[in-house]
């Protein structure tokens, strides 16, 4: 005999079914009775609502504490699951219940025995449980909700949820700044006040007034200076060349005796010629030898004057010599006093600009930490004024219409009936080792059915 296969089908299922019926209808009847009664004694819910805009505001600018710029921390999404982090604090929902009054918020904690820190640690997390906070899509706003048994009860604690986030807020986001940006900005301007008297006292110490202008007027004497000494040191040595031509002229100088017994023969001559030309007429013979003779004579002391006005200026022109050379030497001396200075000036340049640097950078840092400063006192400012990126679109608002819990309650309850009927007949479908159709008994003997006999109860 062929064996049958195996299957799960509608029939078994609807036979199944109607086999357990009553316990089906039981538990489910059951279920739904009790999800009534607690749908009945379920307290009834009202809820508090309120929108709340976040913006792109100083909090969210990321202030440097020194030279620089300032960047944003965040981008919206970020901002706006940040600002829900907080109003969903455990921290600021106790001091939300501490405010609005704990055995306002939750009259049942009057009959608790719980200490102060307790109660308020309590009260706050059941406050988190009567929370929600849901962020509107496509925007930078999130709605606020607060339920509570009582609809101005949780109208009341959403307005001052609302005051206290605002504090919470400013609060996180306040980074006091102010003092730390006041010490800078006094320890760079006294930097500033030192750098500056070191300046001072430099200039004066090295008598340093328009670095330019001593640059340019010592460059300018120093090349005065060059072009005068190359004058007289060209002038010196036309002199030496003048007295080397001179000595070169090998000339005998006559002495002294000589000159004076050219004069006397030329007067003795002078003399005769007179005496000659009592006796003779102009042009007799002796007259002509004695002029001859004074001619002569006459020509060697003109020679002589000649020779002896050269070894004059010979001696002149090389007592120039000694003077030039010192003018020389003291042109040289101011030339290289000149270059002294200028090397002391290029030094002292070099150490006044690192002064000026050091002036400038102090400068920078004293204009960047006065700017932070005035920037973080608003900031501080606004904060006292409580004026923050946080607004509120909708203030609380409380609807008189109940909650629909018991609707959720019912629901869950019809769930968990149907769950749990068609579960327990399954379980006393399978679960009980007997046989109970035909069927089974082939799938678990894996032997085909020859005869069933039925069961009648009697009656």
């Amino acid at each position: 005999m062929e064996q049958k296969t195996e299957s799960f089908n509608l029939r078994d299922v609807l036979t199944i079914l109607f086999r357990h019926k009553y316990k089906i209808v039981s538990i489910f009847l059951i279920v739904c009775a009790i999800t009534a009664i607690v749908a009945i004694l379920q307290p009834v819910y009202y809820a508090a609502r309120s929108v709340i805009m976040v913006k792109f505001g100083r909090e969210n600018i990321q202030l440097s504490e020194g030279p620089g710029i300032n960047y944003p921390m965040v981008n919206e999404t970020s901002m706006i699951n940040t600002e829900i982090q907080i109003i969903g604090s455990l921290d600021l929902l106790c001091d939300v219940v501490v405010a609005a009054g704990v055995y306002n918020v939750f009259p049942d904690l009057k009959q608790s025995s719980l200490k102060y820190e307790q109660l308020r640690e309590v009260a706050g997390a059941r406050l988190k449980q009567d929370l929600a906070v849901k962020p509107i899509p496509q925007s930078n706003t999130f709605e606020v909700y607060v339920r509570n048994k009582n609809p101005y009860v949780a109208q009341k604690t959403l307005i001052v949820l609302l005051d206290k986030f605002k504090e919470k807020h400013m609060a996180v986001f306040s980074d006091s700044k102010s003092t730390f940006l006041q010490d800078q900005v006094k320890l760079y301007e006294k930097q500033l006040r030192e750098a500056e008297a070191k300046l001072a006292d430099f200039k004066d110490k090295h008598d340093i007034t328009n670095l330019n202008n001593q640059f340019f007027f010592i460059v300018a004497k120093q090349t005065d200076l060059q072009s005068a000494l190359r004058v007289e040191e060209s002038r010196l040595n036309e002199i030496k060349e003048k007295i080397a031509f001179l000595k070169n002229q090998k000339r005998k100088v006559v002495s002294d005796l000589y000159t004076s017994t050219t004069r006397t023969t030329l007067t003795n001559l002078r003399s005769r010629e007179t005496a000659l030309l009592q006796t003779y007429k102009e042009n007799a013979r002796p007259v002509r030898n004695i002029r001859k003779e004074i001619e002569t004579v006459q020509e060697q002391l003109r020679k002589y004057e000649e020779e002896s006005k050269e070894s004059g200026e010979w001696v002149a022109i090389e007592a120039e010599v000694g003077p030039q050379q010192l003018k020389i030497q003291g042109l040289k001396e101011q030339v290289t006093n000149l270059n002294k200075q200028l090397q002391e000036l290029t030094a002292n340049a070099a150490e006044a600009n690192r002064l000026e640097r050091e002036i400038a950078l102090n400068q920078a840092n004293y204009d960047t930490y006065v700017k932070k400063y005035e920037e973080s006192r608003i900031s501080e400012d606004l904060e006292r004024r409580k004026i923050t990126n946080i607004r509120v679109v909708e203030p609380p608002t409380v609807s008189l219409t109940p909650l629909k819990e018991q609707r959720k309650t019912y629901a869950k309850g019809i769930f968990v009936a149907i769950v749990l009927s068609l579960g327990i007949a399954v379980f006393a479908e399978f679960g009980p080792q007997r046989v109970t159709t035909p069927e089974r008994a082939e799938r678990l003997l894996r032997l085909p059915l020859l005869v069933s006999i039925g069961h009648k109860n009697s009656a």
